[in-house]
Parts: structure tokens; sequence; C-alpha cells
């Protein structure tokens, strides 16, 4: 066997490296935590934050704020996971990835 062959054999094995897999994996992990959060009108949300902070939220806007709410709770479950995942496949903590990926939480509830 020629050393190409050699070569071929242990780079490609199954296909594509590991190095390659590990790299896709964590691509799509990527994805997955920047995509997980809902589109959702972020000012809308917050007006609705400023309503129930001041008393004025009807009792209709109160059952979409939860809706909301319930979004964003279970997006964020899923971005947890994700980042449980990916940190895994680096060999690091949750708490060094979201420094290394610059992750910054979203200004949720606006001062009044």
């Amino acid at each position: 066997m020629s050393d190409e062959d050699s070569y071929g054999n242990d780079k490609f094995r199954g296909g594509l490296s590991m190095s390659i897999l590990i790299d896709v994996e964590d691509l799509l992990l990527v994805q997955k935590i920047n995509q997980s959060l809902p589109q959702i009108g972020w000012d809308h949300y917050r007006e609705l934050i400023k309503k129930r902070q001041s008393g004025t939220l009807t009792q209709q806007e109160h059952l979409e704020l939860i809706a909301i709410s319930d979004q964003l709770e279970e997006a964020n479950v899923n971005r947890i996971g994700y980042l449980a995942e990916l940190a895994k496949v680096r060999k690091t903590t949750i708490p060094a990835l979201i420094k290394e990926l610059g992750c910054k939480p979203i200004d949720l509830h606006p001062s009044s």
C-alpha cells in the first residue's frame, strides 16, 4: 500500500475525517444556538412589559405576554441544551463557551 493509499484510508475512513465531522457538528450547533430564540417583535414585547410594570396591561395583553414569555422560556431551554452539546464537543464548560461565543443577554426588561 502506498503512502497515498494509507493517507486516504486514515483521513477519509467512513467518508469524512473526524475533524471535518466535528467542525460540521460545531457549526450546526452554533447555528441552532443563534436561531433558537423565536422571531418575536421585541419592541412589542418590551412595550407589554412596560404596561405590566405601570399596571395598564389589559387582560388580552396579559395573555399575549404570557404566551410570548412561554415561547422565550422554551427557546432558552433549547438554547442551553445546544450550548451544553457544543461545550461537550469543544471539551469546555458552558460559562467558558458563552464567553468565547460572546453571548450577551437580551434586555427583556426595559427600565421605566
